[in-house]
């Protein structure tokens, strides 16, 4: 396009600057360090009116002269106007197309993204965990970001998610279930690890608790019987079921009086 030419001349707006300052002072240096009276007060508020009054009359002139030099200011860019909308509407008309392009690129972007993650992740249950929705990035939409780089970001994320699984259930923990729904909602290893460690440590000192009163118990219990006094003493046995049925029917045999607590601990053998 050719460079446009604004042709323009300076204006002028003048005032007679001097002779009025002059006409000011003269008007006012009488009363320069004047000390009114009440006597003299009526005086005094005449005086500032008619300052005030002298003031407004500058003041409106100087509106009126603004206006009578901005009329052909208003006027060109009134015209400008005018010539802004000629250079918007191919701007407009074009920049539609532009974004249809680009809208239409970002839905066939967005499809690519669904194939990929289809391909990547067809596991249920790493499914449950890791839904497209859950990762989704509005930056793979770009033109400029590759399958590669998608295909990096959903790999990375699937390996999150089955690492986080396999530690939770690796603690096989009672709380196993509710530290799963913590991970399902937040993909947040810590948060989900913190459930089974606090209730473990819950369990821990319970347990404790339990033995240590099952223990002073055992000290303090005397069973008294003919011919003496019996102490009941607190034994740790660890049983298979079908020992422990052996051991229950030998001590029914020969009269030996047991309570049973059962350890939710143990081993295999």
């Amino acid at each position: 396009m050719n460079e446009v030419a604004i042709l323009q001349r300076p204006g002028y707006v003048g005032c007679d600057f001097d002779g009025l300052k002059k006409q000011i002072e003269s008007y006012t240096k009488p009363y320069e360090g004047v000390v009114f009276t009440e006597d003299t007060k009526t005086e005094a508020k005449k005086t500032v009116a008619e300052i005030r009054k002298s003031r407004k009359d500058f003041e409106s002139r100087v509106k009126e002269a603004k206006a009578l030099y901005m009329k052909p200011w208003e006027a060109f860019a009134e015209e400008c106007n005018e010539i802004y909308a000629l250079y918007d509407k191919p701007i407009v008309q074009i920049n539609e197309q532009i974004d249809a392009f680009e809208e239409s690129r970002k839905k066939e972007k967005d499809e690519r993204v669904k194939e990929i993650f289809g391909e990547m992740v067809d596991e249920p249950e790493i499914l449950q965990f890791l839904p497209l929705n859950k990762i989704y990035n509005e930056k793979w939409l770009n033109a400029t970001y590759t399958d590669k780089q998608i295909k990096d970001d959903i790999f990375l994320a699937k390996q999150n998610v089955k690492s986080g699984l396999a530690t939770i259930k690796s603690f096989e923990s009672d709380v196993e279930a509710k530290a799963l729904q913590i991970f399902k909602e937040t993909l947040q290893l810590p948060e989900a690890l913190k459930v089974i460690t606090d209730y473990e440590a819950n369990k821990k000192v319970f347990k404790n608790k339990v033995e240590t009163e099952a223990r002073a118990e055992a000290v303090e219990s005397f069973i008294p019987v003919e011919g003496g006094k019996v102490k009941c003493f607190l034994y740790n046995i660890f049983l298979t079921a079908d020992a422990k049925q052996k051991l229950e029917a030998f001590m029914d045999s020969v009269g030996i009086e047991y309570r049973e607590t059962e350890d939710e601990g143990g081993f295999n053998v």
